[in-house]
């Protein structure tokens, strides 16, 4: 599931490998993108990661990764995070 977690993230997030090794879950939320701001039927959630340190960024800067739900389940970085999350918790 990790696996799953971090090809999904790298794939939609656009993260390197050092960038997924300094995540935290704690630096973890999700926000919802009303349907104004976009033109689907309905509103999108979307998954956040805030970054602090990496390769590209300065020293105290904050860069935001952020990924919205995929309709196939098996490329979704969504259900890859709470697939994770399930495992990590309740297995």
């Amino acid at each position: 599931m990790r696996d799953l977690l971090y090809i999904s993230a790298r794939h939609h997030m656009l993260l390197r490998s050092e960038d997924l090794r300094h995540l935290n879950f704690s630096d973890c939320f999700s926000t919802v993108i009303s349907r104004k701001q976009h033109r689907g039927s309905q509103q999108a959630v979307a998954l956040v990661f805030s970054k602090d340190r990496g390769k590209t960024l300065q020293q105290g800067e904050v860069a935001f990764a952020c990924a919205l739900r995929h309709e196939v389940v098996t490329r979704c970085a969504f259900s890859a995070f709470a697939f994770y999350m399930f495992e990590l918790f309740q297995v």
